[in-house]
């Protein structure tokens, strides 16, 4: 009889303890389960997206290699003509409208003055991405601007400008 006593008690011990562990865990997961309702509940954070904006030209001095009559672009209306950098020697090609391009001759100096005017999330320091894309409207969402050219003859002691720097920079908060 006393044996059946201890085991009873041993047995009711081992009991309690089961079923505390059982209600510790639920109140630990309620903890927990609460602490993931609370992060959930909390904004997230705003984010801000930074916005140059331009209004500004800048000059690049080139002497015209060749015209270069059997590349024009796939919009019809402009074509590209090989120049380099006046008093540099570096060549690269340039993007002119078709009007522009029949009135250049080869191996005279002109300045290229580049307008841009708009908003882009990016600075605009990519020269050849510059001279590339002008009179398309850029509107992507992100960015919106409009790049323009205007071409004049030049002597060959021209200096070309560096690329002109955005006026502001606007804070947008998503």
């Amino acid at each position: 009889m006393k044996k059946q006593i201890k085991i009873i008690i041993i047995l009711s011990m081992i009991a309690i303890f089961i079923i505390g562990m059982i209600i510790g865990s639920f109140i630990i997961n309620k903890k927990e389960a609460n602490k993931l309702v609370e992060e959930i509940k909390q904004p997230e954070p705003e984010v801000v997206e930074e916005k140059y904006v331009y209004d500004c030209s800048f000059t690049q001095s080139f002497r015209i290699i060749e015209l270069m009559d059997d590349y024009a672009s796939n919009d019809g209306v402009h074509n590209y003509v090989v120049v380099d950098r006046a008093q540099e020697h570096i060549p690269m090609t340039a993007l002119v409208n078709e009007t522009d391009k029949s009135t250049l001759k080869e191996v005279k100096f002109y300045n290229f003055t580049y307008t841009i005017k708009g908003t882009s999330s990016t600075v605009l320091d990519d020269i050849n991405k510059i001279i590339n894309s002008i009179d398309q409207e850029i509107d992507n969402g992100k960015d919106k601007y409009k790049i323009t050219l205007e071409i004049t003859e030049s002597d060959p002691t021209q200096r070309s400008e560096n690329i002109c720097k955005y006026s502001k920079i606007i804070k947008e908060a998503h």
